[in-house]
């Protein structure tokens, strides 16, 4: 599994952001997923796939976008313990099924 941050450019609202997606691959499937993170295109670090600078703000949306990659992380290898071959889908489905659990 492999993950890859990007910021979607072409789609800029009305502030001048645009959101931060994340391309899930897997074999050969891949899946886009939106991270909820919005910015200012000139603020990403296509290298590092983060967030430049250094503010509280920043590390704050950084440390979010570790968190969804480790869970993605998490639903592959819990799948992967269940079954031989794991598809983009059921870790998709596996994720929003967690952050979506009622608490």
């Amino acid at each position: 599994m492999k993950t890859l941050f990007w910021i979607y450019r072409s789609q800029v609202d009305k502030m001048g952001q645009s959101p931060i997606m994340l391309r899930l691959i897997i074999a050969n499937e891949s899946k886009n997923i939106s991270t909820g993170v919005k910015i200012n295109s000139h603020a990403w670090d296509a290298q590092k796939q983060r967030i430049k600078g250094s503010d509280l703000q920043v590390a704050k949306l950084n440390q979010e976008l570790l968190l969804l990659e480790n869970q993605l992380h998490d639903c592959y290898y819990s799948l992967l313990k269940q079954m031989d071959r794991v598809k983009v889908r059921f870790v998709v489905d596996r994720y929003q099924s967690l952050i979506l659990k009622p608490s």
